[in-house]
């Protein structure tokens, strides 16, 4: 079925379908949407990345999927919220820490 949608078209709410599956933590799902062609670094009206609700929900799996597809831990929503900082707020401390990491790295390598 991922391959009959246009999987960067938005709801109102501005999620496309990788927003949802990382929300939902299917992580099979994710990794379908982002060997085709979706967007992994695409903004809802609030301005967060799949990865902010995948980090959110504490979804680990998800996360290092969207990482390892190029998704930008850098990006801070209208919120002023990182990915990061939702994790660790929502007490997803592994998960704020791979964040962490990943930032860093590509901070060194810009």
């Amino acid at each position: 079925m991922i391959d009959k949608l246009n999987t960067n078209d938005r709801d109102r709410y501005g999620w496309t379908e990788l927003h949802r599956k990382a929300s939902a933590g299917a992580t099979e799902e994710v990794r379908a949407l982002l060997a085709g062609s979706a967007d992994v670094n695409a903004r809802d009206e609030d301005g967060r990345t799949p990865l902010h609700w995948a980090a959110f929900r504490g979804h680990a799996d998800v996360v290092n999927a969207l990482l390892e597809a190029g998704a930008a831990a850098e990006v801070i929503d209208k919120n002023g919220s990182s990915a990061e900082g939702l994790a660790r707020a929502r007490g997803f401390h592994g998960v704020g820490e791979t964040l962490r990491s990943t930032l860093e790295a590509q901070t060194r390598t810009r």
